[in-house]
C-alpha cells in the first residue's frame, strides 16, 4: 500500500467520492478503501491500549 507498491487505482476512490459530495452532512474524515480502513483501525487500537497502559499516569495531573 504505501512504499513501492502503488496500490489501487486512484480512480477506483471516485464511486465513493461521488457519493460524499452528496451527503447532506459530510463527515469530516474519511477512510477509503477496505485496506486502509483495517490499517487505520489496527493503528488506533493500538493507540488507545498504549493510553490505556498509561491512564493510571495520566490521570495523576488535574485538567
Amino acid at each position: 500500500m504505501w512504499g513501492d507498491e502503488a496500490g489501487p487505482d486512484p480512480s477506483t476512490a471516485a464511486p465513493v467520492l461521488m457519493k460524499l459530495v452528496d451527503l447532506p452532512d459530510p463527515p469530516l474524515r474519511l477512510i477509503v478503501g477496505s485496506q486502509s480502513f483495517d490499517l487505520v483501525h489496527q493503528m488506533n487500537q493500538a493507540r488507545t491500549e498504549a493510553y490505556r497502559a498509561w491512564e493510571h499516569l495520566s490521570r495523576q495531573a488535574p485538567g
